[in-house]
C-alpha cells in the first residue's frame, strides 16, 4: 500500500484550498484529493497526510473524517470540494455530479450546482435513476415486464395477469400502458389494439 504521509503537499500541479471551517488543519483539491497539514509533534514537526477516502452506507459518495478540537465528523467529498472551490450553494439547489460518476469529484469539470429536476434528468440520462431492477422495492424484472406485454399481446386479460405476477391490476395497468418500466415498455410499440385505457 503507498504511503500517504508527505513533508509537503503532493500533487503541486493541482489547486488546493483550505477546507472552510477546519483552516489551517485540511486543504482540499479541486480533484477532490483531501490532505491533513503537517502539525507539531512531541519529536518534532509531524508530515502531512492524504486522507483515505470511503464509501458512504449506500456506496454512493466518497466522504473522509476531519478532526477538529477531539471532535471527528465525517464529510462527503464532493461537498467539501464545492465549498472551497464555488459560491455557495444557491437556495433549492444541489451539487451535480455531470458525467454520473459520483466518484468523480473534480471541480469544475464534473461538479456544478443544479435543481433536484436536473439532477433526476441527469440520473435518467447516466442510466443511475433507481427505476425497474434497480428500484430496490421492485416485484418483477425486466423478463417479467416482457412477459406481461407478450401475454397481454396474445388476450390474456388484465386481471389473470395481475394474479399471475402478484401485483395490483392498476400495476398492470401502468406497465401496460407505458407509465412503468418504460425503458422495457419502449421495446413493444403501442397500436390500436394494444392500447390501454
Amino acid at each position: 500500500m503507498a504511503d500517504r504521509r508527505y513533508a509537503s503537499r503532493p500533487f503541486p500541479e493541482r489547486q488546493w484550498r483550505p477546507v472552510p471551517d477546519y483552516e489551517g488543519l485540511y486543504e482540499v483539491s479541486s480533484r477532490g484529493d483531501v490532505w491533513s497539514l503537517p502539525r507539531p509533534a512531541k519529536r518534532g514537526r509531524k508530515r502531512g497526510l492524504l486522507l483515505r477516502q470511503h464509501l458512504d452506507r449506500k456506496g454512493l459518495y466518497l466522504n473522509v473524517a476531519l478532526c477538529r478540537d477531539g471532535k471527528q465528523k465525517t464529510v462527503q467529498v464532493h461537498l467539501l470540494v464545492m465549498r472551497a472551490f464555488a459560491d455557495p450553494c444557491p437556495p433549492g439547489q444541489k451539487t451535480r455530479h455531470l458525467d454520473g460518476n459520483s466518484m468523480n469529484n473534480s471541480w469544475p469539470d464534473n461538479l456544478v450546482y443544479g435543481t433536484q429536476p436536473e439532477n433526476e434528468r441527469d440520473k435518467i440520462g447516466h442510466g443511475t435513476a433507481p427505476r425497474g431492477e434497480r428500484n430496490g422495492r421492485h416485484k418483477l424484472t425486466a423478463e417479467d415486464i416482457r412477459e406481461i406485454h407478450r401475454r397481454y399481446r396474445l388476450g390474456e386479460p388484465k386481471r389473470s395477469l395481475s394474479r399471475s405476477f402478484g401485483v395490483a391490476p392498476p400495476m398492470i395497468r401502468r406497465i401496460l400502458s407505458g407509465s412503468a418500466w418504460q425503458d422495457v415498455a419502449r421495446e413493444f410499440p403501442r397500436t390500436a389494439e394494444t392500447a390501454v385505457a
